[in-house]
């Protein structure tokens, strides 16, 4: 059953534990099913789902939505939809607390190219200059080959130039970026979850 505690008493801590868990459980439970293969041979939308499943539980009161559509929150924050930055497009998962009021929208990436996760980062920051919302996140999946070079290495170095490059974002528009990533070695190779939030100064 999902959390009955009120959304508004959510810690941006606890929404960025249960991202990292739902990754976790995403890259475990396909690994079992898969036969062995690791998350980055998955589909996104495999990951999405177990993130908006663990947000549900924390957000019981709420309402999670996953592909949501822009036009809706557009509405809600009694703009024309038609002359907006991120008109007619979708986000991973956006959440609503009260249930009908945009509080926050999240881009799930699954192994991505440093460049494609900017592009969400920068998408992120539209919304919250144009939807009033709490906060923004952006959360992925990435991992590394040991035959590549140190494994953990590479996915740490990876995490933290995407951090940098996230705060550099965030700022030019007078934003924070938060990062927080986990990072898991077997057998010498590595992955890691890392969300970054965001949030207006």
């Amino acid at each position: 059953m999902p959390n009955t505690k009120q959304c508004e008493h959510v810690s941006r801590e606890d929404v960025v534990k249960v991202i990292l868990s739902g990754i976790q459980k995403a890259h475990e439970d396909y690994y079992r099913m898969s036969g062995g293969r690791w998350m980055w041979r998955g589909p996104e939308y495999w990951v999405t789902t177990y993130v908006a499943k663990e947000l549900w539980k924390l957000y019981g009161d709420g309402f999670v939505v996953a592909e949501a559509n822009s036009e809706k929150m557009t509405s809600v924050a009694g703009e024309d939809p038609g002359h907006t930055p991120v008109h007619n497009m979708r986000f991973d998962i956006a959440l609503y607390f009260p249930k009908e009021i945009p509080h926050a929208v999240i881009e799930i990436k699954n192994q991505q190219q440093k460049k494609n996760l900017l592009e969400d980062v920068d998408r992120v920051l539209t919304a919250l200059s144009e939807y009033g919302l709490r906060f923004g996140a952006l959360a992925y999946y990435y991992s590394a080959h040991r035959k590549q070079k140190d494994a953990k290495k590479a996915v740490e170095e990876y995490a933290e130039k995407l951090r940098k490059k996230a705060e550099s974002h965030a700022a030019d528009r007078k934003c924070s970026a938060k990062s927080t990533f986990r990072i898991f070695v077997e057998n010498g190779d590595a992955w890691l979850a890392e969300c970054i939030v965001l949030e207006r100064q």
